[in-house]
């Protein structure tokens, strides 16, 4: 739900985000052993590139890696995801300052 279906329904767009998180709950572990995963693109009811997201160690396995939607969130893939974000970021600034 987004911030304008939070105000149709008189709640903060906070707790519309947390509604949101416990209705998905299907993917996000039910006692099973969970895995930390990095997303590689958009997923739809998990979340966004370049999110690292918990997932059930199951659908990680199954359905995310294989599919190369993202990658487990070990320390070197962390470490890549950092750089990514800050070269984004400068990248951003720079084409920013250039338009200016």
């Amino acid at each position: 739900m987004n911030i304008a279906g939070a105000q149709l329904e008189d709640v903060s767009a906070a707790q519309a985000a947390e509604n949101h998180k416990r209705n998905n709950q299907y993917y996000v572990t039910r006692g099973c052993n969970i895995m930390k995963v990095i997303l590689l693109q958009d997923v739809k009811s998990v979340g966004k590139k370049g999110d690292m997201v918990e997932l059930s160690e199951g659908y990680a396995r199954n359905f995310i890696l294989p599919k190369k939607l993202g990658v487990e969130a070990n320390s070197a893939n962390m470490n890549n995801l950092k750089l990514q974000k800050a070269n984004e970021a400068k990248l951003a600034k720079e084409q920013y300052d250039a338009a200016r």
